[in-house]
């Protein structure tokens, strides 16, 4: 078909999920709703053509939505590992006896500020496991920087993982999946992500910290079927 044809619906394009039926969207009208500017970082992958650029589109967000469990459960072990190897050191209150040292830098002093900030404007108490709850993944992250090389990981970070890690290994592949999940969260295209590479880094740190949980969600994630799918364009066969 012709692209004055291509803009009037969507019939003959291979979608993650199977549209059910019904009228078909007009592909003009949904560009418009994405913006012209979203929709370009498309086409310039797919040379121009609109079809293969909307199925791009589409299967960018079947992989957001893929990468969801993986880390959904990277995030809370992550914080429940942690919280539970630092509290076996120092007390399960251990963010106030941190905070009045010199043990955390100014910015996850900030973190844990705000998140106690957040609880007070929704009217909850700020008890240890609520700030467990309410700080962000970045902290947990910031947690295994070169800072905390020979205090906090050597005393008690270490003991969140299963069997012997370099710290610096860990921290790279959380920035990275940090960088990930940010761009997810803010519905920012993926395309020049290596995004087999982001799923093995999540399966390894899973893997790391529990190896049930990394089993379970090997077992129920649908992401490496989706990642297969992605659409063919002429940046990928040339």
């Amino acid at each position: 078909k012709g692209r004055g044809e291509a803009a009037q619906g969507l019939t003959h394009m291979t979608l993650p999920t199977p549209p059910r039926s019904g009228p078909e969207p007009n592909l003009a009208k949904l560009r418009l709703a994405i913006s012209e500017d979203r929709f370009r970082t498309y086409l310039a992958t797919t040379a121009g053509d609109e079809l293969v650029a909307w199925r791009l589109y589409e299967w960018g967000l079947a992989a957001a939505s893929g990468f969801q469990l993986p880390l959904h459960a990277l995030e809370i072990t992550l914080r429940n590992a942690m919280h539970g190897a630092i509290t076996q050191v120092y007390g399960s209150d251990w963010l106030s006896a941190l905070s009045a040292g010199p043990n955390l830098r100014r910015v996850e002093r900030d973190m844990i500020a705000q998140a106690a900030e957040r609880l007070r404007r929704e009217a909850k108490v700020a008890t240890p496991s609520a700030m467990i709850a309410a700080l962000p993944f970045g902290f947990w992250v910031a947690l295994l920087a070169s800072h905390h090389d020979q205090g906090l990981w050597r005393t008690a970070g270490h003991r969140a993982f299963h069997g012997r890690h370099r710290r610096r290994h860990l921290h790279e592949d959380l920035e990275r999946v940090r960088t990930l999940r940010n761009r997810i969260a803010h519905h920012e295209h993926l395309l020049n992500r290596n995004l087999e590479q982001d799923a093995r880094r999540v399966e390894r740190l899973l893997m790391a910290l529990n190896p049930d949980v990394g089993l379970w969600v090997d077992q129920r994630s649908t992401l490496s079927e989706v990642l297969r799918q992605r659409p063919t364009t002429p940046a990928s066969t040339s």
